[in-house]
């Protein structure tokens, strides 16, 4: 998902491949999106307000139309956020462990997902990781 995101911001601005690879991150909060694309070196270049460089980026982003696996793209604070839909993501998952776990399995059979949990009657510590 997030060579989409490159490749969406690729479109719109001066900057190489590997400038925007290393740009685009992950927000701290949900609310924000899912990447996220600081604006402050572009409005360095540009010598503009990095609010208004954020905001034309998002507009300009939006008006050339997303792809299907962007549900929205919106600007907070000198940053263009991007949305992942949440269900397109899932079906890719989804199939990817169709992959992984489709050795040998016959269509309709059941598949068993397992995962570890500390002992409850144990102290946890580092060694839980491992499971």
């Amino acid at each position: 998902m997030k060579k989409i995101v490159v490749e969406l911001i690729l479109k719109e601005v001066g900057l190489s491949r590997g400038e925007v690879e290393e740009l685009v991150e992950v927000p701290p909060q949900d609310d924000l999106g899912d990447y996220a694309f600081p604006c402050f070196a572009l409005a360095k270049k540009e010598k503009k307000n990095v609010m208004l460089i954020a905001e034309e980026l998002a507009e300009k982003i939006r008006r050339d139309g997303l792809p299907k696996e962007i549900s929205n793209v919106d600007f907070k604070g000198g940053y263009v956020n991007f949305f992942i839909d949440k269900k397109i993501l899932a079906a890719r998952v989804l199939a990817g462990v169709g992959v992984v776990g489709g050795a040998g399995r016959r269509a309709g059979g059941k598949v068993m997902i397992e995962f570890s949990q500390a002992n409850t009657h144990k102290a946890f510590h580092i060694g839980h990781i491992r499971g």
